[in-house]
This record gives structure tokens, C-alpha cells and sequence, in this order.
């Protein structure tokens, strides 16, 4: 990403003494830290080859010259690191990546993996294919001399080679979502630009391939740079193209704040799109807050359900890096959320590693909000953004986190409930058990709260016992007898309440303000 600074020359001994026990864990699960013994690491993407994890990202060298690289690691399902090989460019240049995830997938003849990328400040983007023991087998480079920046974001497998998605900074700032296809050996087939006017932004979100011949791109269109805040919206975007990269169809939503880019694309069982979004609001001085969301919309592209994810922030780090789907139907959302840290000295909020299991409709079933640094003075940065499902159930997330102007890759395990068997479970899954429901049917007034709000249904008019219950499954209010329940006095946040009767209860999620 053309965004993410150089790493600092600093390392900090005794930030990893403290990460000792927690590298300790057992099989089951783990949270691990991982510099391959270098002054700065940032997991970008990952993937699993039989059992066998493939990472890469960003690496920078202990020696002179300072360049910053891209790195390929393999490590064993319990966190173990096999091998790591660098990469750097034999020119001097500084490596750099579009966005998280960065775009890693397998070779179809099993021959090694094609990973993309690109070069600092530049109009060139990059694929670059390793074998299966991490050498570099050929660098492809991409110059646009009619881009001033270009992202590589998504390689994806096709018939006859691979195709990129990404986006081009156009010469007048507007830009466009491109798509382009490379044979096996990284030549370029053709490329298309998708844009819609001139004076807006395309951005790119997703790709996935429906058949040989139509592919599936998301995304979103916002106004450039020159529109002032008040007046900015923003609308997702969704079309096909079949495989020379011809326009098939294009839905576009309505301009509003209602959803910000695009993320994690997919058609679930039921043949509805979901994928994940923001919604966007300004304060007074032009500050725009910011709240997670899944959207969920038919094939008509209406709006079945739109699932506000957590609160209103300020963190420009609150969203979803992706969806990825499970074996059970369902999905990971995978990114990162602020937190307000107790009794701050400096930093307010650290940005948590952000873990939310969905059903087919967006549901959550459980989540984890990981601080691996929670008593660091200055503001903590953790990113999830890759994840990958393991036959027994499990899953093993990847990302970064950034402390004290250090970086190192994260890798989580957790099974199939969120849970590491080390450690206290503390997602949601203490709350949601065999007993319990998510109460889709029950409509709860008003959603965002302050303080009361209400739980109507019309099967039940008054439950036996309400809980307001926090992350780590701690009940923080009870009432009995009613269909009501005050907030008022807990801290802001995402809240899940147990609607009891007859021994049974339903979830329902609270936002409260």
C-alpha cells in the first residue's frame, strides 16, 4: 500500500520479553508475533496449501541499503515458521503493496505461488511468482504512462492465466477500477479500465469468478478530491464483465453515506450478495465518524438487511479488511475496531484485531477483539485481514499490529467457537450456546440506544428476564418481568442481550451510543 510508511529502525527487546507467555500456548490456539528476525514485519495475505500456511507482506532488512522487500514465509498449522525467503528489488526501489488483503494465490500446475505488488510513489504495479521453496521465479512489472499511482489489489485464478483487479489514479486525480488479465507467465492478455465519470472515484473492492465467462466485480464511487464535505456521498458498486473484459450488466446503489467502499463480496446460499461497508457521518467540523456494516441484497440488488457491526468512531481503522467465507455457509469478517483504553495517559483508543464469525445472513455468532499491547502509552495499531479454515474447524488469522513504531505480523488461532483452550474463552461464545437463538424476528426500539430501549415480538409480550451481557460474557443488567431494558450508565459499545423464557433465550445485539 502506497499509504504504509517505512519501518522505523528501532527494535524494542523488551516489548517482546513481554510477549513470552503468550507465545506460549498450546496447539489449540495461540496468538503469535513474528519479525523473522528482521526490524520490521507486516503480514499482508495468506493461504493454505495442503498443511502448510503461505504468508507474505513486507520485510525490512537489518543492513544497509535500507529497501523495504517482500518477504514469502511457510509455517506449519501451530504457528511454527518452516521457512522465510526476501525479495528485494535489484534497482534500490522500495516495494510496496495496494491494500489488505494484497493478493496471494496458488499456481494451478502447483508450481509456486503468484503474489502481487508494486513499486513506491509509481504508476507501475507488480506480480511476481515463487516456487515452492520460496525463490523468486520471475518479476513481471506493469507501467502505466497514463496513471500517476497504480494498486494492484486481487489476483484471482482463470482459465488461460490470472486476472488483477485494482485501481488507477487517473492524470487529473479521478480514478478508475482496472481489471487485467496475465497468462501463466505473467504477460500481460489484455486490460480494461472501469470508470464511471470523470470527476469521481472508482474504487475497487472484490473479484470473484461466477463461471468461465462472467466475473464479478465490486465497488464504490465517491467524488474527487475537489467536492467539499458537506456534499460528499458515496455509493457501492456491483457489475460483470465475461472473460475478454467486456461490460455484461451494472447495478449502482444511491449516492449517501449509508455505504462507504466495499469489501468481501460474495453470493451466499440463498443467491443474495453480501459484503461488507461502512456508513459514514459527519460531526460539525467536517470529521466523519464511522460504523462498520453488512449489507445483505437480492438478486434484484434490493436491500434485505442492512447489520450495523459496532458503533459509531472516529478510528479510520473501523472496518472490515474482508468476508471470507466458511465451510458452513457462513463467513469471517476480519479487521479492526477501536477501543477506549481505561484511564488514558496519551492515547484514548488502540485499534484492536477485530474477529467476527456470521451465518449466511450476517448474523454474528461470535467475535473476538484481540490487544495484544493493551498498556502501551501511545495508540496501538492490530489488523486482521486474511484467514484461512482448517479441516478440524479451526481458523488461523493473519495481520499486523503496530506498537510503540514497531511492526510485526500476527498470526491467531482460535476453534471453531473463537476459543483458545489456554485461555478464558471471552467471545460471544460463552453467550450463545445450543439454548440459545438469534432473534431475527424480534424487533428492538431504538437500536442504536442511549439508555431504554424495547423488545417487541409478536409471540411474547413480556420476558421472563432480560440480561444485557458485555464481550467477555459478563452480565451487566438484569430485568425481569418486562420487554424493557435501561442502558443507560454502560459504556458505549456493542452489547448482546438474552431475551429468556421457559429456560430457553434469544440473542439480540444492542448498539449503545
Amino acid at each position: 500500500m502506497q499509504g504504509i510508511k517505512f519501518f522505523i529502525m528501532k527494535r524494542f527487546y523488551f516489548l517482546i520479553l513481554l510477549l513470552s507467555p503468550l507465545l506460549a500456548t498450546a496447539q489449540e490456539g495461540f496468538i503469535n508475533h513474528y519479525t523473522f528476525d528482521r526490524p520490521g514485519v507486516i503480514i499482508s495475505d495468506m493461504l493454505l496449501d495442503n498443511d502448510t500456511l503461505i504468508l507474505c507482506g513486507l520485510i525490512f532488512p537489518e543492513e544497509p541499503p535500507f529497501i523495504q522487500g517482500i518477504f514469502i514465509a511457510k509455517l506449519d498449522t501451530l504457528g511454527n515458521v518452516l521457512s522465510v525467503k526476501s525479495h528485494f528489488d535489484s534497482l534500490g526501489r522500495h516495494y510496496v503493496l495496494g491494500t489488505f488483503p494484497s493478493g496471494l494465490v496458488k499456481a494451478p500446475d502447483q508450481s509456486g505461488y503468484i503474489l502481487l505488488g508494486g513499486v513506491f510513489q509509481s504508476a507501475t504495479g507488480m506480480a511476481m511468482k515463487i516456487d515452492n521453496e520460496g525463490e523468486k521465479i520471475w518479476v513481471k512489472e506493469y507501467f502505466d504512462s497514463l496513471s500517476r499511482v497504480d494498486f494492484y489489489k486481487k489476483i484471482i485464478e482463470v482459465p488461460g492465466g490470472y486476472l488483477i483487479g485494482g485501481n488507477k489514479q487517473r492524470l487529473d486525480y479521478s480514478g478508475d477500477i482496472f481489471i487485467k488479465k496475465i497468462n501463466h507467465q505473467g504477460e500481460d492478455v489484455w486490460e480494461e479500465w472501469f470508470g464511471t465519470t470523470n470527476n469521481k472515484v472508482d474504487g475497487f473492492g472484490d473479484v470473484f469468478r461466477l463461471n468461465d465467462n462472467e466475473f464479478i466485480i465490486g465497488g464504490s464511487i465517491i467524488p474527487n478530491q475537489n467536492v467539499p464535505w458537506q456534499q460528499t456521498t458515496s455509493k457501492v458498486q456491483i457489475f460483470a464483465i465475461d472473460s475478454l473484459g467486456n461490460e455484461e450488466w451494472r447495478w449502482e446503489g444511491e449516492p449517501s453515506l449509508e455505504e462507504i467502499g466495499l469489501r468481501g463480496l460474495h453470493l451466499n446460499a440463498d443467491s443474495n450478495w453480501i459484503y461488507a461497508t461502512i456508513r459514514g457521518e459527519f460531526e460539525s467540523d467536517g470529521f466523519l465518524k464511522q460504523q462498520p456494516r453488512v449489507i445483505v441484497r437480492n438478486s434484484d440488488f434490493e436491500l434485505v438487511r442492512g447489520l450495523d457491526m459496532d458503533g459509531f468512531g472516529g478510528n479510520v481503522e473501523s472496518f472490515f479488511y474482508d468476508l471470507v467465507p466458511l465451510s458452513d455457509g457462513g463467513y469471517l469478517g476480519l479487521g479492526s475496531v477501536p477501543v477506549p483504553v481505561d484511564s488514558p495517559i496519551i492515547a484514548h483508543s488502540h485499534s484492536r484485531a477485530w474477529m467476527s464469525r456470521m451465518d449466511l445472513d450476517g448474523d454474528t455468532l461470535w467475535e473476538r477483539k484481540d490487544l495484544l499491547f493493551p498498556d502501551t502509552l501511545f495508540s496501538t495499531g492490530q489488523i486482521l485481514h486474511s484467514a484461512v479454515e482448517l479441516s478440524s474447524g479451526s481458523i488461523m488469522a493473519a495481520g499486523y499490529y503496530s506498537a510503540n513504531a514497531q511492526q510485526w505480523g500476527m498470526l491467531i488461532k482460535v476453534d471453531k467457537n473463537g476459543c483458545m483452550e489456554t485461555i478464558n474463552c471471552s467471545p460471544i461464545t460463552s453467550i450463545i450456546s445450543s439454548s440459545a437463538t438469534h432473534a431475527k424476528e424480534i424487533r428492538a426500539y431504538p437500536n442504536p440506544t442511549s439508555s431504554l430501549v424495547q423488545f417487541n415480538t409478536p409471540d411474547i409480550d413480556i420476558w421472563e428476564k432480560i440480561e444485557v451481557v458485555d464481550f467477555s460474557g459478563r452480565v451487566m443488567k438484569v430485568a425481569l418481568s418486562t420487554n424493557e431494558i435501561d442502558l443507560g450508565g454502560l459504556t458505549a459499545g456493542v452489547y448482546f442481550v438474552r431475551l429468556w423464557q421457559s429456560d430457553k433465550y434469544q440473542i439480540k445485539k444492542i448498539i449503545k451510543k
